[in-house]
């Protein structure tokens, strides 16, 4: 079996916050967004899997205080 045979995490959900847990596992991974340094030496595969074939995310996402924000829902086809 080789190591592109599976999956080091699997993330189960395409709604909001499958994808937005996907998104920051992601970025603790390989964080690189936000002008971190990559993580050396780990190589992680990570899945998402939805009943759907569209997933849904956050945009225009505005921080409004420090415990509210404000954004919009974003529907795209997940081919």
């Amino acid at each position: 079996m080789s190591s592109h045979d599976f999956f080091d995490f699997v993330i189960v959900g395409g709604g909001i916050a499958g994808v937005v847990c996907a998104e920051t596992l992601c970025e603790l991974i390989r964080p690189s967004r936000f002008g971190g340094g990559q993580s050396k030496g780990y190589d992680a595969r990570v899945a998402l899997v939805s009943a759907t074939p569209t997933v849904k995310t956050t945009v225009n996402l505005r921080r409004i205080t420090n415990m509210i924000e404000s954004f919009d829902v974003s529907e795209a086809s997940a081919n």
